[in-house]
């Protein structure tokens, strides 16, 4: 256990001298969480004065799309969006990781040093995973909670850290699906 600590450490530290890599994580997360943000928060505005509702009601359908059907479909974006974000990182980190041991010339050294290749799996896939995960756990939760208190959204709130389900996935199942396609990225 001390020697997979000491690789998902060593990962850690090598991703936070890139960065790049990390403000381009935090940046798609802040964009996609300030953009869906904005959107609910106008329509949560609109929505409290009824002439405006009917005003956006209208000229939704002058272009043939109903309001429900945005507010479904953005919301139904945002969850796909937020929660596709970790597992996609995570390869790209571990599978990166990996590739940066090759050009450095030290993965040879990392395989005959005193670890098996399942405690080097897992400290590169823990080591890949701490700093997206840590801004999936942010930007995703503090987002989707602040937003799922908007009156528009009430209908939607189960999208948005209103049901047990929603937790589920968030703190289990996105990680979890994070953790599969990771380690596909690093022994790929």
């Amino acid at each position: 256990m001390k020697r997979l600590l000491r690789i998902a450490r060593t990962e850690v530290l090598e991703h936070s001298r890139q960065p790049w890599m990390l403000f381009i994580l935090a940046a798609n997360y802040a964009l996609w969480t300030l953009l869906f943000g904005a959107v609910f928060f106008f329509i949560d505005a609109v929505a409290s004065a009824p002439e405006q509702l009917a005003q956006l009601k209208a000229q939704l359908a002058q272009v043939g799309v109903q309001y429900d059907t945005v507010l479904q479909f953005s919301t139904s974006t945002f969850g796909s969006l937020s929660f596709t974000n970790l597992p996609l990182f995570v390869a790209i980190m571990s599978g990166t990781s990996v590739l940066h041991d090759r050009e450095c010339g030290t993965m040879p050294f990392l395989m005959l040093a005193p670890v098996t290749r399942l405690q080097l799996l897992l400290g590169k896939l823990l080591g890949a995973m701490a700093i997206p995960l840590l801004f999936h756990l942010v930007f995703v939760g503090v987002g989707s909670l602040a937003m799922g208190r908007l009156g528009v959204l009430a209908p939607f709130a189960h999208k948005f850290g209103a049901s047990g389900a929603w937790w589920v996935a968030f703190l289990l199942g996105a990680p979890a699906s994070a953790a599969f396609v990771g380690a596909l990225g690093t022994v790929i």
